[in-house]
């Protein structure tokens, strides 16, 4: 989030916030401030999803069946903070499993490569994970 205060209007203009904390990010903090203007973006507007716990043991379940029947996962993920997301989930769950540690967890993106640089220089901002 950022805020732009001109002449006296101020605006509040926000990217894809979560007000939970994930695997790699902090909560949103929502400002205690009064703004003339917010522009936010709401990929998921008002909808309510399970909890987190529900959708990360489907997420793991499915995987594991395949993995345990021979098979491989292909996952295109094209959101930057929800492939970061995904690989840490994994990488716990694979961590703790013995019996899938020998099959590796591969990624292919530019992007995310890069996105590390950002990570490390604004880490103060993200998650202990």
């Amino acid at each position: 989030m950022f805020m732009v205060e001109i002449d006296g209007l101020k605006v509040l203009y926000t990217g894809d916030f979560s007000c939970e904390d994930d695997m790699h990010l902090k909560k949103a903090e929502v400002p205690n401030e009064n703004v003339d203007i917010l522009i936010v973006e709401s990929t998921y507007g008002i909808q309510i999803h399970e909890s987190r716990e529900m959708r990360e043991n489907r997420l793991l379940k499915q995987v594991t069946d395949v993995v345990k029947r021979g098979g491989k996962v292909l996952m295109p993920v094209f959101a930057l903070g929800r492939a970061q997301e995904i690989l840490l989930i994994l990488d716990a769950y694979w961590n703790k499993n013995k019996d899938i540690q020998k099959v590796p967890i591969l990624y292919a993106s530019n992007l995310a490569k890069h996105s590390l640089s950002i990570y490390q220089a604004y880490s103060n901002m993200l998650s202990p994970n």
